[in-house]
């Protein structure tokens, strides 16, 4: 499909549900449409080094694995995967009957209003709610599938260092001293790395790397009473099968970012007690190297995007997230 004929889909809804308050979200890899009850997913007939969805038979593969993983933690919400025709979403459609163009995830539509970013920003997130989030996570984990392959530290060491593709952004942005600190700390991750790699690889043997939600971030969590965690990787297991601390680290992260530290701090101790993994040194400053590794993307992503739009209204959140990089190099004892 392409965007034309979402947007007449749109426009006729042609959904199995009514469009009062319908919209469209675009990403670079999908379209969802927001109906009134529902959240249909529509992925893009794209192709990047890290997604193919170029075929209908690759885009119902993955639209099959997303509701199987993310049935993981939001069964509630992911009803499952709808055949769309010429005409509009037909649920009961077949190929024999039916001339079947391409697939979509069906979803409850959620209240965006209980949406954590937009919590966050509220100031309306409590002690309690990283609680509940602590816990689901740790019961997730404690359920999720063991991988067990070895530890790639310079694969790792690269993604880290892949910073430097923006950084001419960095240095038209904050100056040359400032990419200089950048270089540093990318100085410190392999230091880091090169000496505990056998620490890794210690927690790979003892079950602590298995396929997570792999994009823990404010922005696809509801606070209900329950909270609902939704919007996993699919489309790229590398991204998924990561180290438990890594996965906390990512919320951690927008937690700080948005200014609420301490609750950064409750996350990693209470998800430590309920999953029982143990509050140590070296599991702290592997927890902490890993924030420094999240906060490091996501200044990445988010100064591409300030690139390809030619604004700089997002350079204030890139610098907020390279200083909090700088700030947990920092407090790393190597």
């Amino acid at each position: 499909m392409d965007k034309k004929q979402i947007q007449e889909f749109i426009d006729h809804c042609r959904f199995n549900d009514s469009c009062n308050d319908s919209r469209l979200i675009e990403t670079h890899i999908s379209w969802i449409v927001l109906t009134d009850n529902y959240a249909y997913k529509f992925k893009r007939p794209v192709e990047y080094s890290f997604v193919d969805f170029s075929t209908m038979e690759l885009r119902e593969k993955y639209c099959n694995l997303e509701v199987d993983l993310n049935r993981r933690l939001s069964p509630d919400m992911y009803l499952g995967v709808v055949p769309v025709t010429a005409n509009g979403i037909k649920e009961d459609a077949d190929s024999e009957n039916d001339e079947i163009i391409d697939h979509a995830v069906k979803m409850k539509r959620m209240d965006d209003s209980k949406r954590m970013d937009k919590l966050l920003k509220q100031g309306n997130v409590d002690r309690n709610d990283i609680e509940k989030l602590a816990k689901k996570l740790a019961l997730f984990h404690s359920e999720a599938r063991i991988v067990k392959n070895a530890f790639k530290t310079n694969a790792f060491q690269e993604k880290y260092r892949d910073l430097l593709s923006v950084g001419d952004y960095i240095k038209e942005q904050f100056g040359d001293k400032y990419l200089g600190q950048i270089k540093e700390v990318i100085d410190q991750s392999y230091n880091y790395l090169n000496k505990n790699r056998n620490f890794m690889n210690h927690r790979v043997i003892n079950n602590f790397q298995r396929d997570c939600h792999g994009d823990l971030n404010s922005t696809n969590i509801f606070l209900y009473d329950e909270p609902v965690i939704f919007d996993c990787i699919d489309f790229n297991k590398e991204f998924r099968v990561i180290d438990l601390l890594n996965e906390i680290a990512f919320l951690s992260v927008d937690l700080d970012f948005y200014g609420y530290t301490s609750f950064g701090d409750q996350l990693y101790n209470s998800y430590m007690q309920a999953y029982g993994a143990g509050l140590n040194k070296e599991n702290e400053l592997l927890y902490t190297y890993y924030k420094s590794y999240r906060a490091n993307i996501r200044a990445k992503v988010t100064a591409i995007s300030a690139s390809k739009s030619n604004s700089d209204d997002k350079s204030g959140e890139v610098k907020t997230y390279l200083d909090l990089m700088i700030h947990y190099a920092d407090n790393l004892t190597i």
